[in-house]
This record gives C-alpha cells, structure tokens and sequence, in this order.
C-alpha cells in the first residue's frame, strides 16, 4: 500500500501521482491547423444509424460518442471495410472511392482501423510481437516478390517497439505474454508504423493502465502532427472532449450535435448522451 487518505481529499491527479508516479500530461497539447480533405463519409448506414455523414481533414481529430447499443462500433468498421456494405463512392480517400467491404483495399489507400476488442479482432494470437506489428507493413521487408527478410524486420521491428515504448520480453515472444497496455500499443505501433493517412480507432485506451494512456494519447497526437487524420471513439469522455478538434454525438441512430472542441463540457455532453436536450 502507497497512500490511503479520507475521500474528501481525493483527487484524480492525487490518485495517478500514487498508482504510477509523476505525469507530465495525460492529454497533451496539440496545435496542429486542419488542412484538406482526406477522408469524406456520405450517407453511410449500419443500423441503427441511417445516411451518416461528416468529413475528416489533415491534421483533425474527430471525435464520435453514443451510448452503447447505439451501433458506434458497427458503423466503425463499416467505414473501415471490416464488415457491412455502403453503396458506391460512399466512402472516399483524397477524393477517390474506397470498394465497400474491402478493407485490404482500403489499407493499401490509407485507412486503417482498430478494433476495441483487441483480443478478438486486434491481435494474433500464437504469432510473435514481432509479427504482430509487421503485418500491415510487410512490403517493406519482401524481396522478390513473395521472400520475406526476417532478419530486416526484426532489427525494423525492434527498433519500433523501442519507439512506441512497447515493453517486452522478447520480440520474438508470443504477444499474448504482453500485458494489455503493451499489446494495445503494439496494435497502435502496427498502425502507426504503416504511415497512414487516416485511422480508424475504437476505444484505444479501453482497458489499459494510465501512463499507457497518456502514452497513447502523445503517440495519436505524434501523427496528428505528421499529417494524418483522426476517427475517435471511445468510452471516456474527458478522453473524448479533451483529444477531439470536433465531436459528433450520436443518439438512437441520429446525429444530435456536432460541436468543435471547447464548446462542450462534460456535463453537458452526459446530458446530451442521456437525452437531456430538451428535443
């Protein structure tokens, strides 16, 4: 035991400070400016939500919240091309339409996309650390076609998981070895590494402990900075409020607001949640 103290005297901070000692910030600042267009979403549909729509620019975070049951995830991977269908050039990359359904396509334009239930849909299980962050970047480690180098992509890999913090025994361990934190910042490390132009990220930081959080939060913000775009969803919502440029608020399939950042405060958006919007 490191600390015990009435509740009256308890505060967030106080309560990091004493489970994992000094953060500098949990959310860090971010002053990136918006460019162009990169991906643009028209009237795409997985129920319960209908004909949703919004666009994500270089350098912007977007920030999507519903409550559960409200379809978030489902809509998520939809876009992604991981599951459900859209009609034709309902979904675009820098202007180009993205196959519905076909989220090896979508990869190889720039999309890319994390699932919030890692261990289902994230990682692969029995398959090395290694491996596992190599997968969505394997060209770069091919040679004649089909070879693969692997001793070009340990020393690559390596040196990445040294990059993004991620603690191991061993690379060439099975990633399930890893705690949850380390195996979400591989799967984030998988991503990152590819140089996308957009990415897709359901609950990144469902589950993990709190330095891996604010290690998470610098690392989005890290390719933010680089260029690339944001669609974030997840279940915390001083998360949500604090690394989001523009939050969308779905509520029983419908958008009911879309605010840009510092117009929403947690209260408030509880409310909206809730439906204590007075419509």
């Amino acid at each position: 035991m490191v600390a015990s103290y009435p509740i009256e005297d308890v505060t967030t901070e106080r309560i990091i400070h004493d489970m994992v000692g000094p953060i500098a910030n949990l959310y860090p600042v971010r002053n990136v400016t918006p460019g162009a267009p990169v991906l643009e979403v028209n009237r795409v549909s997985h129920r319960p939500i209908e004909n949703f729509s919004f666009t994500i620019r270089t350098g912007e975070v977007v920030g999507l919240i519903g409550l559960k049951g409200d379809g978030i995830s489902d809509l998520l991977r939809t876009i992604s091309g991981v599951a459900g269908r859209y009609p034709p050039g309902a979904v675009k990359m820098n202007g180009k339409a993205v196959p519905s359904g076909r989220s090896s396509v979508a990869l190889r334009m720039g999309l890319g996309y994390l699932s919030e239930e890692r261990s289902r849909w994230g990682i692969l299980p029995g398959r090395s650390v290694v491996e596992n962050v190599s997968t969505a970047s394997l060209r770069d480690f091919t040679f004649l076609r089909w070879l693969l180098d692997l001793a070009k992509e340990r020393k690559v890999i390596g040196e990445v998981l040294r990059t993004f913090l991620v603690r191991t025994p061993r690379p060439e361990s099975d990633i399930r070895e890893l705690s949850g934190g380390n195996q979400q910042k591989a799967l984030l490390a998988r991503l990152f590494r590819a140089k996308l132009d957009i990415y897709i990220l359901d609950d990144p930081t469902l589950g993990v402990d709190v330095g891996s959080k604010a290690e998470i939060n610098r690392l989005m913000n890290q390719q933010v900075a680089g260029g690339a775009g944001i669609l974030l969803s997840t279940s915390d919502l001083s998360e949500l409020l604090e690394m989001s440029d523009r939050i969308i608020v779905i509520r029983h399939g419908k958008v009911v607001l879309e605010a840009p950042k510092g117009t929403l405060g947690l209260e408030a958006l509880e409310a909206l949640l809730e439906g204590e919007d007075n419509d």
